[in-house]
């Protein structure tokens, strides 16, 4: 099945209405500041098809101001392009500004906006391609907010990192 993430923290199935259709997959019309991404792994699209062409990869499309399409560039794509690096994942969220996909090997990587660290990699350094999160080796799901990422871990602990306004992160700060 074909999995969607929409930035901003808004699934596609949010937006009804108009759409236009890139290379298959549809987008929600006269959404500028919105990229879409999309994996060949858990759910379904908007549409409910629309598989990528190779499993495991992820493609994603849109504004791209921060680095959060993952193809090594800040420049805006009308249609979808592949993220550098990513062959192996099996989910894949977005939150406002960046995108994490969730690997067969249970680890993380991120790419995108990361002024308060919600790419996990230890750095407020924005990345245009992949990261590896740091210290997530056994995550069976992901989630991300607008300016943070959680992941589920295989044990049933929950880690959270960047932004933590007003309490997301969930340590009690």
């Amino acid at each position: 099945a074909v999995q969607v993430a929409a930035s901003q923290g808004n699934p596609c199935a949010e937006h009804p209405g108009p759409s236009a259709v890139f290379d298959g997959m549809t987008r929600p019309a006269g959404r500028r500041d919105q990229d879409l991404c999309l994996t060949h792994g858990q759910g379904v699209n908007a549409n409910g098809s629309t598989p990528t062409p190779t499993p495991g990869t992820v493609r994603c499309w849109g504004d791209n101001a921060s680095g959060d399409l993952g193809d090594g560039t800040t420049t805006r794509r009308l249609t979808p392009v592949h993220v550098t690096g990513i062959a192996n994942a099996t989910q894949i969220t977005a939150g406002g500004w960046h995108t994490c996909a969730l690997l067969t090997d249970r680890t993380v990587r991120c790419w995108g906006s990361n002024w308060p660290g919600e790419l996990g990699d230890g750095t407020t350094t924005n990345r245009v391609t992949p990261v590896q999160v740091t210290g997530i080796a056994n995550a069976t799901q992901i989630t991300a907010g607008s300016q943070h990422t959680c992941a589920l871990l295989t044990d049933g602990t929950v880690r959270c990192w960047g932004s933590n306004w007003p309490g997301e992160l969930g340590d009690g700060t």
